[in-house]
């Protein structure tokens, strides 16, 4: 996906986006003052030759990711999850897994709030099922506030919302699966 040119995209559904591939940004490139915000979605498998296995951003462009897992993707120079090049474009991430060798840029900035850098225990990631086992780190750890309005479903079709480690209190996970 290429965000360019001024352009502010808000991506409400909760999507999975893998196995992209590209020379900068292997699933999203934003430049020339683009704005995006991606909600409750995993990327996972994606590559850049260059930068950015997941995300590049560069001439004032800014993302803002809301409870997503970002977790391995690779990129050939730097920036194995998200490539910030300059000083005037920006990212950041709201309670997010994401992979703690993941950072790379000149001079961009990297904002983050109440994220978990540890596995986030998919069930078989090599056979493409990323569900969360039952000890995931990212079960109720996502913020409901994040959820876009209408957002009541994950990506299966359940429950968005459910209480996945059973301590009483109904909070979203982190990405595109709920914990049933």
């Amino acid at each position: 996906m290429s965000v360019q040119g001024r352009q502010k995209i808000v991506l409400l559904t909760i999507s999975r986006l893998r196995n992209g591939s590209a020379d900068s940004g292997g699933a999203i490139c934003c430049y020339n003052s683009s704005s995006l915000t991606v909600t409750d979605c995993r990327f996972s498998g994606n590559s850049a030759n260059e930068y950015g296995g997941v995300i590049y951003c560069s001439t004032n462009a800014s993302v803002t990711l809301n409870n997503c897992i970002l977790w391995g993707n690779s990129a050939g120079k730097s920036g194995n999850e998200i490539y910030i090049y300059d000083s005037g474009s920006s990212c950041t991430l709201n309670h997010c897994c994401v992979d703690s060798t993941g950072y790379g840029g000149h001079t961009g900035n990297i904002t983050e709030n109440s994220c978990i850098h540890s596995d986030p225990q998919f069930v078989n990631a090599g056979n493409g099922d990323l569900h969360l086992q039952d000890t995931s780190p990212c079960i109720d750890a996502g913020d409901n506030g994040l959820v876009p309005g209408g957002v009541d479903k994950d990506l299966d079709g359940n429950k968005r919302i459910v209480d996945g480690n059973n301590d009483g209190t109904g909070t979203v996970d982190i990405g595109a699966y709920e914990k049933q």
